[in-house]
């Protein structure tokens, strides 16, 4: 699912009580060979978004958004917390080394679901803001849900599409552009 609406809101965020925030940062280049198989090590590779002083006042902090479907049938017997947690596993395993050793930074992945919940790392985001809004946690929370859940349904509705094809029978439902 394409999620450059759900990026733009939580950079939006990071603007109000962070600075030097960037969309899609590219990298710097490493040595594959340094590295496990499973951490991104393609040169073009980049992040959804990266700002200083979140975490601590210059530390540059290098973010990446995922967008999973809990409640799909690769998730059954599967709880919330776990699904959310392996998808904060796989992202720290793709990218943490990498920009721990090479970027100088930290790295913090970002999981919602399309219901608008937030995995750990997410809602430690959103405590932060709060902190640095001086606002009641909760508040920010109702924000942030409100807006990313319109935000998911809106690209959900714009990836897909209900099409009859004029020279066949067929019907698509689910079409990824």
């Amino acid at each position: 699912m394409r999620r450059n609406s759900v990026r733009d809101f939580e950079a939006q965020i990071m603007r109000e009580v962070c600075r030097d925030v960037q969309t899609e940062p590219t990298l710097l280049l490493i040595n594959g060979n340094d590295y496990e198989r499973n951490v991104n090590t393609a040169d073009n590779a980049r992040l959804d978004i990266s700002a200083r002083g979140l975490w601590n006042r210059c530390e540059k902090t290098f973010f990446d958004i995922r967008i999973t479907h809990p409640t799909s049938q690769s998730y059954s017997g599967t709880s919330l917390a776990e699904t959310c947690q392996k998808h904060e596993k796989e992202m720290k395993e793709k990218y943490n080394q990498r920009v721990i050793d090479i970027e100088k930074s930290s790295f913090t992945p970002l999981v919602v679901t399309t219901s608008g919940g937030m995995a750990p790392e997410c809602k430690r985001l959103a405590e932060k803001v709060a902190e640095k809004r001086r606002e009641p946690y909760a508040s920010v929370v109702y924000d942030i849900h409100k807006v990313k859940t319109f935000d998911i349904h809106k690209d959900k509705a714009q990836i897909c599409t209900f099409e009859e094809h004029p020279h066949c029978n067929t019907r698509i439902s689910w079409q990824a552009k």
